[in-house]
């Protein structure tokens, strides 16, 4: 499996409303097998624009399964939990996405978000792919 994440907007300027979505793609020639669990690094320039939403099925153009997924959180990441009894099919995918909110305050500067998927979720064999990230560009409004 690998994470691709991609953000929208990813060049902010002050206080922006942006979104996030993560594919996770099964490259093997087998179904995944088990939970899969995605965290995403907590920063204190974002946060999430009201709770993660199970129900939202398009975001940014992007068809989601986010009823595929839990989300939950600790003090250091979002953490994203595929449900109970849901696989990814050897070559298929599944997205997630939430809106969030950008506010660097009087910062500028480059950011970057990763994905990553937890060591042997889903039955992972292959951890050498199991990381995305993407460049965010700030600046001060």
């Amino acid at each position: 499996m690998t994470p691709i994440i991609s953000v929208a907007p990813n060049v902010m300027q002050g206080q922006t409303n942006f979104y996030i979505t993560v594919r996770i793609t099964e490259l093997n020639v087998e179904n995944t097998n088990g939970v899969i669990i995605v965290k995403i690094p907590k920063d204190t320039r974002w946060v999430l624009d009201g709770p993660y939403q199970p129900g939202l099925e398009m975001l940014g153009g992007t068809e989601l399964n986010n009823s595929d997924w839990d989300y939950s959180e600790d003090a250091n990441s979002h953490i994203l939990t595929t449900t109970i009894g849901t696989v990814i099919t050897e070559g298929g995918f599944s997205y997630f996405g939430f809106n969030a909110i950008w506010d660097p305050g009087q910062t500028a500067g480059v950011f970057t978000i990763t994905s990553q998927i937890n060591e042997y979720s889903g039955g992972e064999e292959n951890i050498g792919n199991n990381v995305d990230a993407e460049s965010l560009n700030y600046f001060i409004e």
